[in-house]
């Protein structure tokens, strides 16, 4: 083909699919000159094909000065056929598209817009099973109930009351209840836009809890776009109509309704009904749809509309013009109105290669009179759009005006942008490296840089060439399945189908009630086809062999390798071992797996099948979903911290074998990056069924090529093809995560998670790294206002991010840097933002004693965990990465950093999630002043972490972190008024911690069970925590420290934990959990201990370091005791804690003092006293050195008094609220603890 300009740079793209066999495939383009001479060609990464499935291949090329031509083909790598589709060449530089979008060409009599088509928009009704809830016998028909907290909801199909007919669902709800109406035959839908419209009754509900809801499926039943909740502030109200309109997601192909009650109240829902969008040729008889020749913007004509009735709904719509398939654009529009109620609009409507319209978008509707003014939106075609209309719209009486219509291509190379010469220039300048250079070669940061040099070595350029399965070739698979009734055992088997291979290994078997391993004997397959393995082949087709590998493995040395010649060719393997199973209980069934290409066929299943001690078979055997990915090397493999450390040793030392690496790891990286992508914008599903591929994934991927590009780009090794490239398909990811499609921001949810915080700060890293983007200005503007907003609406007052400590710790890693480039791209100063300040104060709050009992980092500080978060020092690298951010402008925080990265063992490698290697070498300085915290007491109200301390900084300090969290938070778990503790700096009884998100081990990690907490038996099961509790009572004092915390927790009427530090001597802790409640407890409590000896009243469990826990148990009512032991996460020198269940009957309390003391010195006496009172206990304590205090216990509703018969001197420790002390009498308020300390 001709080449239009001999200075553009193109895009050029080709969609192929595999034909036959395996090939591989590239795309070349070719340049020649007028007389036929070649003068240029690019060719593209080798592409592995994925059976039944099209494939982008693409490159972008500069064009050569003297070509004149360009030829593009697409060549076959290997045996097999490509099917070739979609061959687009596509200029980089602004486009407009919309023709005629001025008007300014007519046809006909009377005028019309050449290219443009007067139509009426209409609501199709779409019909809905029993939406009037009418039909059934004993329960509605396609309506069923789910109640997803205890205690449950009542839900009732009412035949006194409707809307319509004689009957409604009706959902009475309790505090704390959430409870749904859910449809069972989902409605089918296509692409286009939807009306759905409810009527909703209620009494006594708060506002907001009343909640209809509309949620999209795909093909294979997979929510896509989230949970769409129809908004209203119904509280006691008779029968209101709600609606939405709502456009189909990407993939959705049916809709289910849903009625919610959240808390109390109660509602009634009936007459669901559901339209879809559509148009019709021409408008109604006296409307208008046209052309004005006396009105317009610009020019000497506009579209116009004109309706004479309220009802009446007018379309122009332009012809379809061509689309980039998930490309951004810029939509614009000049509205002018003179309306009498009615509505004008203007968008773009997008359509498939059948003319199918998929959906629109439509800027801000105009209403009244309005002279001339701009409307405008971001615009992104769904995946499978290949053309798109402009529009204009009217609805209701009156006229509207519409000119200057334009879809220009947004995210493209703008020529008239000055690019970025000097280079680096996003987190340094040039005149940094210097600095740099010399920092990077002695202590930690040396240390560190060491290690990255030494990751850059790993591969070589010619690995790198085709890094597809180069990094991590594998994944783990994990399923979870409930043992049925009457079954003792258990046994495995594999079976193996298709065309192709797949290699297993490592399987593992998990119980999730304690997060137990079962053990599996030759897991790893190492003796498999040797009398010792217990695998077997049981059958097995002609063409399929199944032996031991030495290409791969997971674990020792072979993996397990199936090969199938044929795509009928299959093998089955049976596991010849009983395994245990306890009838009722939770599994987690996993495997790792390295699988090149797909199979053609079915791929890798696994069967659990169950027998009684008999060998019968109970219940329907457990089949996993069949595995058949491709294992290719992952944008977050170890290539990608590998391909930051690539650009950091040439920055360093400028050896441009490193930045070649670099180049050509970002090329692969962010390919794959948009292959992800696009698979969940075309099917609103997970690629390759995993986790990673979401917009906070990609923001921080984006973040760390951003960094990485901006090191490399003008090496030498950066050519003029793969910086166009490189930049245009970043400017490509930033569109997608603009792109509400793929993730939805418009909800509160949606834009306070941390989600969205670093999917804003990738797109504004891109857009400070590569200002030449034609959207960059406007996408910085949008991070930097999505970073200000989230300082100032979602970090805690006390700097808190509102989900657990390792998404506090998340995002600010992404955070710094983000706030660093803007200041030196001259936007806001971030830096010093009050906010993001406290976030490093709150770090710098939580930290545990020094900690020698930890394996992996002895005698340092760690982070605790609460939530989804582990115990460790990692965290505080930020601290020791940007302490000499504030060595000037706030010198204390500055030295509280540096103090507490230093008590944290100097931490400086980013070991989280996606790691950015650059920042720990940019400003971590170990020889700025350190300043001691003064730690003491405290809490972090927002989230809810209570922190008890006493004697820090001494070998005596002890430590206790609770989770009294007031609100839901992200990555919690189930945790309310769980804690850990450090007793004598040694850790005594800790929060489980937590597991992989994906192999189902977190099922354990997440419950109840595996906290420190007090459980309800109710309904045949252990229940879990209060949603959130609220903290009444915050007390601290030379004394004692007191909190009291509480809420509406399933299975009791009545709940509050009350936990008293006593200091001085005492050196203990009072666990009073008040209990009003028609069900068994149990309060579980794990232990960091080797052994427990029992004695009446006293457990001792035997600690690390020479320090015992005392656990007495206060009180005639003694509790069962059960010991068990259940996983524990982190480096610990035991992979469990010891388990004890303190069992009460119902309405009793537990009363549990736990005291830390070294093995050898004396545990406390403790003296049950008589109160003369059913609500009163009294215990006092007495020390080896004479040392007294009295607790007395009020559980009842109202204030009461005893004469204890005190003699001496006694007073209270505790806030004079809760009760006081009069001679040998003492007066104790309801609910409250009362302490006594004796005066010597």
């Amino acid at each position: 083909m001709k080449l239009k300009k001999s200075t553009d740079v193109v895009f050029y793209r080709v969609m192929v699919r595999q034909g036959a066999g395996t090939p591989k495939a590239e795309l070349r383009v070719r340049f020649t000159a007028a007389d036929g001479r070649e003068v240029g060609q690019e060719v593209s990464a080798p592409t592995s094909l994925k059976a039944g499935s099209w494939s982008e291949i693409s490159l972008t090329a500069a064009t050569p000065a003297d070509a004149k031509n360009v030829q593009v083909s697409v060549h076959v790598l290997g045996n097999g056929a490509v099917d070739v589709d979609d061959i687009a060449p596509n200029v980089r530089q602004q486009q407009e598209t919309v023709p005629n979008g001025g008007a300014e060409s007519t046809i006909g009599t009377p005028l019309a817009p050449a290219g443009w088509a007067a139509a009426s928009t209409q609501w199709e009704p779409v019909a809905v099973p029993n939406s009037s809830a009418e039909q059934g016998s004993t329960s509605p028909d396609n309506w069923k109930t789910f109640n997803y907290a205890t205690p449950k909801s009542t839900m009732v199909w009412d035949p006194s009351v409707a809307h319509t007919g004689s009957k409604s669902l009706r959902i009475d709800g309790v505090p704390g209840g959430i409870a749904d109406w859910q449809q069972t035959n989902y409605v089918p839908v296509t692409p286009g836009i939807y009306k759905f419209g409810f009527w909703v009754k209620g009494q006594n509900a708060a506002a907001g809890d009343i909640r209809p809801l509309v949620i999209f499926r795909n093909a294979n039943g997979q929510t896509v776009g989230g949970d769409r909740v129809i908004s209203n502030t119904i509280t006691t109200a008779d029968w209101t109509y709600v609606e939405s309109t709502l456009t189909a997601p990407a993939g959705a192909v049916s809709v289910r309704i849903d009625y919610r009650l959240y808390n109390g109240g109660t509602a009634w829902f009936d007459d669901v009904s559901i339209a879809r969008q559509v148009t019709l040729p021409g408008v109604a008889a006296g409307n208008t749809a046209g052309v004005d020749t006396a009105t317009a913007k610009s020019g000497e004509n506009s579209l116009t509309l004109a309706n004479k009735s309220d009802g009446d709904q007018s379309v122009l719509e332009s012809a379809a013009f061509p689309v980039e398939r998930l490309a951004g654009y810029d939509f614009s529009a000049m509205i002018k109105a003179a309306l009498d109620g009615g509505t004008a609009t203007a968008g773009v409507k997008y359509l498939d290669a059948n003319g199918k319209t998929l959906s629109e978008q439509v800027v801000d509707s105009v209403q009244g009179t309005t002279d001339w003014h701009a409307a405008g939106l971001q615009a992104f075609p769904p995946a499978a759009a290949t053309e798109a209309q402009a529009f204009v719209r009217l609805k209701g009486r009156g006229q509207a005006w519409f000119d200057d219509l334009s879809l220009v291509r947004s995210t493209v190379i703008d020529p008239a942008a000055k690019a970025v010469t000097s280079r680096p220039s996003l987190l340094l300048g040039s005149s940094d490296v210097a600095a740099l250079r010399e920092r990077v070669k002695t202590g930690v940061v040396g240390d560190e840089y060491q290690r990255q040099l030494a990751l850059s070595k790993k591969w070589s350029v010619e690995q790198l060439k085709d890094p597809t399965y180069l990094a991590n070739p594998y994944r783990a698979q994990s399923n979870i399945y409930t043992v049925p009734t009457g079954a003792t055992k258990m046994r495995l088997t594999a079976e193996l189908a298709g065309k192709g291979s797949t290699m297993a290994d490592a399987l593992t078997l998990t119980s999730l009630a304690n997060g137990q391993p079962v053990t599996i004997s030759d897991n790893s397959f190492e003796a498999f086809g040797t009398p010792a393995s217990p695998w077997s082949v049981t059958s097995a087709t002609p063409g399929a062999a199944v032996a031991t590998s030495t290409e791969w493995a997971a674990a020792d040395t072979v993996s397990l390798r199936y090969a199938g010649a044929a795509p009928s060719d299959k093998a089955t393997i049976v596991l010849n071992q009983d395994l245990p199973a306890t009838a009722g209980a939770r599994y987690s069934l996993g495997a790792t797996i390295s699988q090149r290409g797909l199979i053609e066929g079915t791929g890798l299943t696994w069967t659990v099948s169950f027998t009684n001690d008999a060998g019968a078979p109970v219940g329907a055997a457990f089949k996993t979903p069949a595995y058949n990915w491709d294992t290719h090397t992952r944008w977050d493999s170890p290539l990608f911290e590998a391909t930051q450390a690539n650009a950091n040793v040439y920055l360093v030392t400028g050896d441009e074998t490193a930045a070649q690496k670099a180049i050509l790891g970002l090329k692969y990286l962010i390919g794959e990056s948009i292959w992800g992508m696009d698979y969940a914008l075309s099917t609103g599903g997970k690629p390759n069924g995993e986790d990673g591929y979401g917009a906070v994934h990609f923001g921080r991927a984006m973040g760390g090529f951003a960094q990485a590009l901006d090191l490399v780009m003008n090496s030498k090794s950066m050519g003029d093809t793969d910086r166009a490239w490189l930049t245009d398909r970043l400017g490509w990811m930033q569109d997608t995560q603009m792109n509400q499609t793929y993730y939805d921001r418009s909800t509160e949810a949606g834009r306070i998670s941390n989600w969205n915080l670093d999917r804003a700060i990738g797109v504004g890293l891109v857009s400070m790294a590569l200002p030449n983007l034609t959207s960059a200005e406007t996408y910085r503007a949008h991070a930097q206002g999505e970073v200000e907003w989230t300082l100032q609406n979602v970090v805690g007052d006390d700097g808190a991010f509102p989900e657990t400590v390792r998404y506090h710790a998340a995002p600010l890693v992404r955070l710094v840097p983000f706030v660093q480039a803007l200041k030196r791209a001259g936007g806001a100063d971030l830096v010093n933002d009050p906010k993001l300040k406290k976030m490093f104060t709150f770090l710098v709050d939580i930290q545990t004693p020094v900690d020698s009992t930890n394996t992996k980092a002895p005698g340092t500080v760690l982070m605790p965990a609460i939530g989804d978060a582990d115990y460790n020092e990692k965290p505080y690298r930020i601290l020791g990465w940007n302490a000499a951010l504030y060595k000037d402008s706030d010198p204390a925080l500055s030295g509280e950093m540096e103090w507490t990265w230093q008590r944290a063992g100097s931490p400086i490698t980013d070991t989280g999630a996606n790691p950015w290697t650059l920042p720990p070498l940019l400003n971590t300085d170990p020889a700025l002043p350190a300043k001691d915290p003064g730690l003491t007491s405290s809490a972090v109200t927002s989230v809810g972490y209570d922190i008890l301390r006493n004697k820090v900084g001494t070998p005596d300090e002890n430590y206790l972190i609770m989770s009294d969290t007031p609100r839901t938070l992200g990555h919690n778990h189930d945790d309310r008024s769980g804690f850990s503790l450090w007793g004598k700096s040694v850790p005594l009884a800790l929060d489980s911690g937590t597991g992989g998100y994906f192999n189902g081990d977190n099922v354990w990690f997440n419950s109840a069970a595996a906290h420190n907490v007090v459980q309800f038996q109710s309904d045949g099961s252990w229940q879990g925590t209060a949603p959130f509790v609220q903290t009444p009572v915050r007390y601290y004092s030379e004394k004692l420290d007191l909190v009291q915390t509480g809420g509406a927790t399933p299975g009791a009427t009545d709940y509050q934990r009350n936990m008293i530090q006593l200091k001085g001597g005492f050196n203990a802790y009072l666990v009073w959990d008040r209990i009003k409640s028609t069900n068994p407890s149990r309060f579980n409590l794990h232990t960091l201990t080797t052994s427990m000896d029992q004695t009446p009243g006293l457990l001792v469990a035997h600690g690390y370091q020479g320090v015992d826990l005392d656990v007495h148990l206060l009180g005639s009512a003694q509790p069962s005791i059960a010991l068990d032991k259940g996983r524990v996460s982190g480096d610990w020198p035991q992979e469990n804690q010891q388990w004890l269940q303190l069992g009460q009957p119902a309405g009793t309390d537990h009363t549990v003092l736990l005291q830390p003391r070294a093995k050898d010195a004396k545990p406390l006496e403790t003296i049950e006293h008589a109160t003369g009172s059913t609500s009163l206990k009294a215990f006092e304590l007495v020390t080896a050195s004479g040392e007294r205090a009295m607790i007395v216990l009020n559980s009842g509703d109202a204030p009461a008094e005893t004469d204890l018969g005190l003699a001496g001197s006694w007073s209270a420790a505790t806030p004079s609220g809760n009760g006081s002390v009069n001679g040998a009498s003492v007066s104790v308020s309801a609910h409250q603890a009362l302490v006594l300390m004796k005066t010597p």
